[in-house]
């Protein structure tokens, strides 16, 4: 198709971030005869990435670096890897791809320059210590927007925190409904069966009767772990017929995540099952009878609502922008206020106690799922968009 460009490179800060979010937009290049790169710290999860017929390209970068020195050595390689590959269009994700790719496009000329900002992270969490870190986080994505064509959002709500409801900036702001998507075929009902959630349950060391609560996150204490721990401990002193599973891995990355110390210590305790990272999301949804995330991270929509959402399970989350995209109150969930695990005791209660309510709720939230984010509806989107733009600049160019 001539109004499609040749090819897209597609960069993030993490190898395991562009093969689990970004698969489906990858494929769906692929599927339209584009070629298609995909640049990162090299990882685990390179091998994957390739098996999709994608060209894995290795960048050095340290997220949490703040040296300059090492930082300008990141965008002078990344300018070298633009200028080597020569992509009609590339694709950032995560903040300092979306700032030095932003820089390292321009002087490469590449020719259409697009952002994404799927949750603004660590530094717009509301707390005080960060007003600084905030600020400054706020600037780089100004300066990526006005080095960028286009700037994708998960929701209005985080383009309007960064750039106001209206001016230069938010006029490159574009959202597109949908968030990180996931495949309905994968995150089904029907996609586990019975023998396999037995096998999950046996491997996990939980009993075939009993009721499942599950937290799955990256273990950041902004996530609302520490309200976890504290409910899963409320409601396991009343009835020890529920388990409560946290999975997930620390992030040392990220000056929030938890300690080992922590973690050792919930394990121990016996009233919060550690799973760790669990690779296969699908069968752990399949065990769980309510999902919950008491989350007060800046989030765009978390994926994992969308993905016990998608396996028809009652959640239970909290009424943070981006969470209510996924999470209607009353219909397919329960939201309750941030940092308030008195609220999280009660509403977790209220569904263990009515199997009725947590089987409408997942009724509800498989029809949203259907609705709103299958990801080959959410990849066409960006894929439109990448049309769009090529043409718009092919057409002022002649």
């Amino acid at each position: 198709m001539t109004d499609l460009p040749k090819s897209v490179a597609i960069v993030s800060n993490s190898d395991e971030r562009l093969y689990q979010f970004r698969a489906p937009i990858m494929r769906a290049l692929l599927d339209n005869g584009i070629r298609v790169y995909a640049i990162a710290p090299p990882g685990r999860f390179v091998e994957e990435i390739e098996s999709l017929g994608v060209e894995f390209v290795p960048w050095r970068l340290d997220r949490r670096s703040v040296n300059p020195i090492s930082e300008v050595i990141s965008l002078v390689r990344l300018v070298r890897i633009y200028r080597r590959l020569k992509p009609d269009v590339v694709q950032h994700f995560t903040i300092k791809p979306n700032l030095y790719g932003a820089i390292a496009a321009r002087l490469s000329g590449v020719t259409v320059v697009v952002g994404g900002v799927t949750g603004l992270g660590y530094a717009f969490a509301q707390d005080s210590r960060r007003r600084v870190l905030r600020s400054f986080a706020a600037l780089l994505y100004r300066m990526s927007a006005a080095l960028s064509d286009r700037l994708i959002f998960q929701t209005a709500h985080d383009a309007d925190l960064l750039f106001g409801a209206s001016g230069a900036f938010r006029s490159k702001a574009l959202v597109v409904p949908g968030g990180s998507s996931v495949d309905l075929a994968v995150f089904s009902p029907d996609s586990v069966n019975p023998k396999d959630q037995d096998e999950m349950r046996a491997s996990l060391g939980i009993p075939a009767n009993a009721l499942v609560v599950t937290m799955a996150s990256r273990l950041l204490y902004d996530k609302g772990v520490l309200e976890f721990v504290e409910t899963a401990r409320t409601i396991r002193a009343k009835r020890e017929d529920t388990v409560f599973i946290m999975a997930g891995a620390a992030d040392p990355a990220n000056p929030d995540s938890v300690t080992n110390e922590d973690l050792n210590e919930w394990a121990e305790s016996g009233d919060v099952l550690i799973a760790g990272h669990v690779s296969d999301m699908p069968r752990l949804l399949s065990i769980s009878d309510i999902v919950v995330l008491p989350t007060y991270y800046p989030e765009g929509i978390p994926r994992v609502l969308i993905e016990a959402a998608a396996m028809r399970k009652p959640i239970v989350s909290t009424t943070i922008p981006g969470v209510a995209e996924i999470v209607e109150d009353g219909a397919n969930g329960i939201l309750v206020p941030p940092r308030d695990a008195p609220s999280l005791v009660s509403a977790i209660q209220e569904l263990l106690d009515n199997p009725k309510t947590r089987s409408n709720y997942g009724a509800a939230g498989r029809l949203k799922a259907e609705r709103d984010y299958d990801d080959k509806a959410v990849a066409e989107r960006y894929l439109a968009e990448y049309r769009r733009l090529w043409a718009a600049k092919r057409l002022g160019a002649k």
